[in-house]
């Protein structure tokens, strides 16, 4: 029988809404698909960010899988972990002649929507993100975690949030128009999530 595709996940994010997550999702990884994330970052290096990611069934059955999985050894440290296996995952497909694709790509509009947050944060230009955007010079805030600087967008088109964004806030984004998305059970469940 032949390899079907393959989805994985972690538990670094919340999704609220699993249709409207998967649907899309799983309809880019048909027989020709090569690796499929949510989105992409230009963090470090560009490359798909591995909290979900999809492997579409070509890619399953190669030998460039099996390599991948076989020479990875665990690692107890987040940083190494990223470095080695995030970063380096898109670029080992890639090589290898598979496609690699975000499902999400911000548009011209959430760029700039993304970018006036930034700036409207409770540090304002001396926050970490917005420095961090202006240092990026032309590639501003799509140099940044597309996962915080596109919160808004992810959320309202696939339901989804990242728990390291609503804990730590690493660009000291304002997080109130949140609650204004969530339905109190929606809270309840991200307040679960948190603990």
């Amino acid at each position: 029988e032949e390899a079907g595709g393959l989805v994985i996940l972690n538990s670094s994010f919340v999704c609220l809404d699993p249709a409207r997550l998967l649907a899309p999702f799983l309809a880019r990884l048909g027989e020709d698909a090569g690796l499929v994330g949510l989105t992409a970052s230009e963090e470090f290096a560009p490359h798909l960010q591995s909290y979900l990611v999809g492997f579409g069934p070509a890619v399953v059955r190669s030998e460039a899988f099996r390599a991948w999985w076989g020479e990875m050894r665990p690692l107890a440290d987040r940083n190494h972990v990223v470095a080695s296996y995030e970063l380096g995952m898109s670029r080992w497909f890639a090589s290898r002649g598979f496609g690699v694709e975000a499902l999400f790509q911000p548009s011209a509009e959430q760029v700039a929507q993304a970018t006036v947050r930034l700036a409207a944060g409770p540090r304002g230009a001396e926050g970490l993100g917005a420095r961090r955007a202006a240092e990026a010079g032309e590639r501003g805030v799509l140099a940044l975690n597309p996962t915080h600087a596109f919160w808004e967008p992810l959320w309202d088109r696939f339901g989804v949030v990242k728990l390291e964004l609503l804990r730590r806030n690493p660009y000291e984004l304002d997080m109130v128009p949140l609650r204004g998305r969530c339905t109190l059970r929606e809270r309840e469940l991200i307040a679960d999530a948190l603990r």
